[in-house]
């Protein structure tokens, strides 16, 4: 892929992302963010996205002779992916609505 691309990706996403931010204390949502998904999954996605794309600028060093970078890269994307997924399994699990167990409805 260009670094181009990926850095006007990252440079619209965060635009959209910070006028979602904005509209959002415009709104009465802002009272209410523990239980507004959204506001989750843009953080993971956001957090994920501006430090994948430095690493993809610098990409042409992941070779096995750099065991440096490749070290550093791999562990940068692992600790990057586990806070991206986890955001996103927090914030589904705070904006879970309470079901009945199907043995309650009777």
């Amino acid at each position: 892929t260009s670094i181009l691309i990926s850095v006007f990706g990252t440079l619209l996403l965060l635009i959209i992302i910070i006028s979602f931010y904005f509209d959002l204390l415009k709104t009465d949502k802002i009272i209410n963010l523990k239980r507004h998904l959204p506001i989750y999954i843009s953080f993971g996605v956001l957090v994920f996205s501006l430090c994948d794309t430095p690493l993809s600028i610098f990409s042409h060093y992941f070779k096995a002779i750099n065991q440096n970078y490749v070290i550093l890269k791999t562990n940068i994307l692992l600790g990057v992916n586990i806070i991206m997924y986890g955001t996103f399994i927090i914030g589904f699990i705070a904006c879970a609505k309470d079901t009945k167990k199907p043995e309650e409805l009777n």
